[in-house]
């Protein structure tokens, strides 16, 4: 359920393509690389978490995260992600 819940945003939000070619894990792996950090502790909420996770995607490509997805959209993938790394 977290899976496809992450495919459908990353989807809306033009990475449609690349979630049809790639694994769970691949998927997993590149919101990982992408979002979050070694900082980062998923046992904290997503406000919590919030500021490192902008940090994290602003150094790697220089843009903010809310010019990609929206708040509501980089909560969900984060609370996605938690979903499947935890289970």
């Amino acid at each position: 359920m977290a899976f496809q819940k992450l495919k459908t945003i990353l989807s809306k939000n033009g990475y449609g393509k690349l979630t049809q070619k790639i694994t769970e894990k691949q998927t997993i792996d590149m919101i990982k690389d992408e979002i979050l950090d070694e900082d980062l502790d998923l046992n904290r909420t997503f406000e919590q978490n919030e500021q490192i996770i902008y940090n994290k995607f602003y150094d790697k490509n220089w843009v903010s995260v809310y010019s990609v997805f929206s708040k509501d959209d980089v909560r969900s993938l984060y609370t996605c992600i938690k979903e499947l790394i935890n289970k």
